[in-house]
Formats: structure tokens, C-alpha cells, sequence
């Protein structure tokens, strides 16, 4: 098995062109580092002795009582960002808490040498439910295997997370072999190996300055793309509580730190994310996120305007569907509604069930417009499940998003990809306007960028 330092080598980085990537994932207090909720460790690191996680139990574990310890901690680190994923989902199982664990990937992160494969990862959960810190969901089985969703229980769910460094060898050999698995995933990923490039080429910003902004965007009273209203909790936390009128700077202020805490080796999703690349940058807060400057110079994000809806068109239009351009203009004129309220209902319209797509007020211009496009979907969604039409959407995306980088590749064009935009040096805006409106021709998908 290859080192780390192998592995970035192999993938084309070298310590001469990339010393910032060598030095952050060759970092051993970097690398071997977890976030767990600061509820279920005590000052000196230990369990608390509320949570009743014993000497006894983790002998039940390993035989070593430390390795037990770092091994149950391994477990809990998985579920460090699920809080903030349900801030940014629309996925109502998400918004509860609840992550999709895969079986393999368990076995994996538990899998040391002097350990039973594949039994110790149940071990873990079964205690950390009986002594409800982790709470069981639904059962799922795709393409990716089988998978069990999970959620940490109330108590530490939203709580603060502190930093914990792995101190058995065990462990940490455990976590250097993940890495490297993590890092050949990205060999023939485009926009993955792009991001893990180019994240190095943000600069710091402290936690100090992100809390200006968010306090000035209270001032302001900014909303999110969604139409949620940033507040400080802090001040009136019951009047502030509704999580579909608004969001809390606390979370938003947290999101960044546990975010940057890492660089984050990208993540390649699964079949039903159409293969998304996720990073620390584009799950950034968009109002930290246009703040943010690459190597001294400002930047700006380039998207596709309405994107879905047109890929929707190309992908399941009949012959007598209206496959004109789709726009949030000419759907909020066309049904009397403000831009402001179809963009927001394009945002998840398509990933709905089709009874909660017939509850939007987008279903009737869709009706009128695009019947036989309608029609294909709910059959789609009836046999397959109403995921699968959202994963074909972002397939596509994800396939000229990946075009679309390969063309900054050619140009010398540094990028940060955010799903269906990019954020670029404000001096490259117009060039990137041009590759992004020919890619998107290229592959027959009637949008613009700007």
C-alpha cells in the first residue's frame, strides 16, 4: 500500500509545484485528527461518565481499552457534519439529522489488523444507540450497497465539536490507508483532482472576519438562496427556533470552522448525486463563500442560469413539449408569481415526490407547457423512485461541469467548482463566460452562464 506522499505523487502532485497540499496531508496531527461532539468527551479527552460508555464496553470492542475508545470515536467523527448537511439540504431526511451510512465503508474505518473484519462496526452502534448517542433510521439498498441512515440524538446533534488526536498506532494506520484509498478514488476524476489542485489557492480567512460579515448580513438582513432569513439566535432563540423561516449565525459561523478545521480530500458521490464532487468550498455558505479571494485577487461565481429545468428538457421533452429556454423570469411572468418564489421552487422541483410536485406552483406551468415531459418523469419516478429523476439531473451536470473544467484545464484557468457554477479570479470572468455558453451548446442544453 502505498504512503500518502506516494499517492499524491502518483496522482501528479509534487512537493515542488504543491507544498501546501504535501504539507496539510502529511501533517500526522492534521491527518490524524477527529471531530467529536465536546458532550461525550470530558477535559482530559476521556468518556464522559453521564454517556456510561465503561471500561467494560470497550472491551467488548478490542482488548486494547484505548483502540476501543479511538475506534467508537472513529464512528462517531462520520456523523461530525451532519448537522450542517441538514441546514443545506432539501432532502426532508437529512433536514432531521439522519445520514446514510454504507456497510463497507463502516468495515473499513474499523478494519485493523488485530480485529475481526467486518464485525466491529455493528459492535460500535449497537452500543452508541443503547446508550443513546446515535439513534437508527431507515434502510437503504443502491448501487452502492447496502446502507442504514443515522443521526446523532438530540443531546449532541447541534453541540459544539472539539478537536481529538488519534493517539494509538493502530488507529492512525487505519486512517493513513483511508486516505490513500480516498486519494485513488480521485485518479480518473476530473473535477475532484481540479479541486484538490486548486482549494490549496484560497486564502485564509479568520474565523473573526467570517463573523463580520454574518454579523453585517444580520445588520442587512440578508436571506439565503432559499428565502431563509440569517438571524443571531443568540438573542432571541424561541422567536428564531421556525428552521424554514430562518438560519442561525451560530450554524453558519460553525459550518466554516468545522469545514476549514480540514482540507478535506473531495468526496465522489454516489449514483442518486449523479456523481457530484463534494468540497469544503462548495459547502461553504454562499454569503462566506463570494468573501472568500484566490491568491490575493477577488473572485466571482459563474453560473448556469436555471439548469435543471433545461437539462429536465433535453433529457424528457416529447416532441410537442415547449423545449424553448427555461427561465425563472419567464416561469414567474407566465404563472404571476415573483422570480424570487420560482427560483426558489426550482431548487428542488424536480427531486420531489410527484404528489409534492402537483403542490407547486410550478406543476402548472409544466402541465401546460411541457405535459409530455410530465408525464415521462412520474413514470420514471413510479418504477424507479422519485431519486432516481434528480440523479439523472445531476448526472448531466456533473458531465458538462466536468467538460467545462477539462476546457479551464486547456486555458490555464484556475476554478473552484460549486456544483452547476464556478468561482474564478474576477479578471478570467469573461473568458469563463465563453467556455461555460459553449459547453453548454455543445451538449445540446439550452441555458447561458453569467
Amino acid at each position: 500500500m502505498n504512503t500518502i506522499k506516494q499517492q499524491l505523487e502518483e496522482l501528479g502532485f509534487n512537493p515542488q509545484n504543491n507544498p501546501k497540499i504535501f504539507q496539510l496531508l502529511t501533517n500526522k496531527e492534521y491527518i490524524h485528527s477527529l471531530s467529536i461532539p465536546q458532550g461525550i468527551l470530558n477535559k482530559n479527552k476521556n468518556f464522559n461518565k453521564n454517556i456510561g460508555i465503561g471500561k467494560k464496553d470497550l472491551l467488548t470492542i478490542h482488548n486494547d481499552e484505548l483502540v476501543a475508545k479511538e475506534l467508537v470515536l472513529v464512528i462517531i467523527n462520520t456523523l461530525s457534519n451532519s448537522y450542517f448537511l441538514s441546514l443545506q439540504s432539501d432532502d426532508k431526511r437529512v433536514q432531521l439529522g439522519y445520514k446514510r451510512l454504507y456497510s463497507k465503508i463502516l468495515k473499513n474505518l474499523t478494519q485493523i489488523t488485530s480485529l475481526k473484519k467486518g464485525t466491529t462496526y455493528k459492535k460500535i452502534i449497537n452500543l452508541l444507540i443503547t446508550k443513546k448517542i446515535m439513534k437508527k433510521g431507515k434502510n437503504y439498498s443502491t448501487e452502492q450497497g447496502k446502507s442504514t441512515e443515522y443521526r446523532l440524538t438530540d443531546n449532541f446533534f447541534n453541540e459544539k465539536f472539539i478537536r481529538y488526536n488519534i493517539e494509538t498506532q493502530a488507529i492512525k494506520n487505519r486512517i493513513n490507508k483511508n486516505a490513500v484509498e480516498n486519494l485513488d478514488k480521485l485518479r480518473y476524476n476530473t473535477l475532484a483532482l481540479n479541486q484538490l489542485k486548486n482549494l490549496v489557492y484560497l486564502d485564509h480567512m479568520t474565523t473573526e472576519k467570517v463573523e463580520e460579515i454574518l454579523n453585517n448580513a444580520v445588520k442587512d438582513k440578508y436571506t439565503n438562496k432559499k428565502g431563509k432569513r440569517l438571524v443571531k439566535k443568540s438573542k432571541n432563540p424561541k422567536r428564531y427556533s421556525d428552521r424554514s423561516k430562518y438560519v442561525h449565525l451560530e450554524d453558519y459561523l460553525g459550518d466554516f470552522q468545522q469545514l476549514y478545521s480540514k482540507l478535506l480530500i473531495p468526496i465522489i458521490t454516489g449514483d442518486e448525486a449523479g456523481g457530484r464532487v463534494i468540497t469544503k468550498f462548495n459547502l461553504t455558505p454562499s454569503l462566506i463563500r463570494e468573501k472568500m479571494s484566490m491568491q490575493g485577487e477577488e473572485m466571482v461565481e459563474v453560473d448556469y442560469s436555471c439548469l435543471h429545468p433545461n437539462i429536465a428538457i433535453k433529457l424528457y421533452a416529447s416532441d410537442t413539449d415547449d423545449k424553448s429556454q427555461i427561465t425563472h423570469d419567464k416561469v414567474a411572468e407566465y404563472l404571476n408569481i415573483s422570480r424570487k418564489e420560482a427560483k426558489i421552487e426550482h431548487l428542488s422541483f424536480f427531486n420531489k415526490r410527484v404528489s409534492d410536485m402537483k403542490k407547486s406552483p410550478l406543476w402548472k406551468y409544466y402541465e401546460e407547457k411541457c405535459p409530455g415531459m410530465l408525464k415521462r418523469i412520474k413514470l420514471n419516478k413510479d418504477f424507479h423512485g422519485h431519486k432516481n429523476t434528480s440523479g439523472s439531473l445531476f448526472q448531466a451536470e456533473t458531465n458538462l461541469m466536468t467538460e467545462v473544467v477539462k476546457e479551464m484545464e486547456e486555458y490555464g484557468v484556475n476554478c473552484l467548482y460549486i456544483f452547476d457554477a464556478l468561482a474564478v479570479k474576477k479578471v478570467d470572468y469573461d473568458q469563463v463566460v465563453d467556455i461555460m455558453n459553449y459547453v453548454a451548446e455543445e451538449h445540446k442544453i439550452n441555458t447561458t452562464a453569467s
